[in-house]
């Protein structure tokens, strides 16, 4: 029975400090992105300018699909979406946003549910590469040909993304650098160190064939 109690008491202060590393991982990861992901151009700068890319080629009803609520990054990219369409004067409508997954099946079914809307967007901004599959899926699936009935961009730039069809615009990390900093941030975090100084990490809008001038008259 004492062997029982004791194997439940070291049970418990197992669970229990497995629960805090995870709290303390969780917020680490906060805090590598507000540390690393403030600094890097990508979520500050490079989603407004990859919206404002879209605008310029005459855009003006642009859906938004992103990932997880919650994520740090995916609140920084939403934010820059709508901070561009409102410098724009553009509106944002409702029927044009979704977000929860990075997964592509939900970014499909997301872009045929915008296809569906009374007036469809002409270019959809898809916060990564993953979602940005699923939106050619759906458009595919749908029979909307990209770039002339309906413009793509995407967000990381997979070594893929050339290979899509048509080949992707989107905006490039410096994904290995963003990873390297990440781990000495992380690191120094859960070792209760200071976070050695961060470098300003470039990024690059890649311009490919999928975004061209809406098209008149809609599909």
């Amino acid at each position: 029975m004492a062997s029982s109690s004791a194997a439940a008491t070291q049970q418990a202060a197992g669970a229990g400090a497995l629960d805090r590393l995870l709290t303390v991982t969780h917020d680490g990861m906060e805090r590598v992105n507000a540390l690393i992901l403030k600094r890097a151009e990508s979520h500050v700068d490079m989603v407004p300018k990859l919206a404002r890319y879209l605008i310029e080629a005459g855009h003006e009803r642009i859906g938004y699909i992103g990932g997880p609520d919650g994520l740090y990054t995916v609140r920084e990219r939403r934010a820059g979406y709508l901070q561009a369409m409102k410098e724009a004067n553009l509106k944002v409508r409702a029927e044009h946003l979704a977000g929860g997954s990075f997964m592509p099946d939900f970014a499909r079914k997301a872009t045929l549910e915008f296809l569906k809307t009374r007036t469809p967007p002409t270019a959809i901004l898809a916060s990564s590469d993953f979602i940005a599959i699923g939106v050619l899926q759906g458009l595919k699936q749908a029979e909307i040909k990209v770039p002339s009935q309906m413009s793509v961009v995407g967000f990381d730039d997979m070594p893929l993304t050339e290979l899509f069809n048509p080949p992707l615009t989107a905006i490039r990390q410096p994904i290995e650098a963003l990873g390297r900093q990440g781990f000495q941030v992380l690191f120094s975090l859960l070792s209760g160190k200071q976070p050695p100084m961060l470098t300003l990490l470039p990024v690059q809008l890649i311009e490919r064939e999928s975004v061209a001038a809406p098209r008149k008259g809609g599909f």
